[in-house]
């Protein structure tokens, strides 16, 4: 019986760090955007201002909403902090974007 006890802290020990090792921090990640002359590449895809709303939808996900859904001209993707403004036309053309920066929440 006194053989058991060591074994049982042992692996009561090993199945508490396992619960509490970090997350892989890489599958969180959100895209990466860089700018250049009048573009933003998200990812791996290049997106000009005046391209259609359908363009940015591709290369940002359809986790999407309307500021407003009657008057559809403001899209945000809440959980990347973009939001993109566009035209009044049957296309629907981005003509100027957000980017909102926050700190990463901190994990209790």
């Amino acid at each position: 019986m006194n053989s058991r006890f060591p074994l049982t802290i042992v692996f009561s020990l090993a199945f508490a760090a396992c619960s509490a090792a970090p997350q892989d921090a890489r599958k969180a990640q959100k895209p990466v955007a860089a700018f250049e002359n009048g573009s933003v590449l998200i990812g791996s895809q290049r997106l000009e201002l005046g391209a259609p709303v359908d363009a940015w939808i591709a290369a940002l996900g359809s986790s999407y909403r309307f500021a407003n859904p009657e008057i559809q001209s403001m899209i945000i993707w809440d959980d990347l902090g973009v939001a993109v403004y566009t035209d009044s036309t049957k296309d629907r053309h981005v003509k100027s974007v957000s980017f909102i920066l926050r700190p990463p929440l901190e994990s209790s």
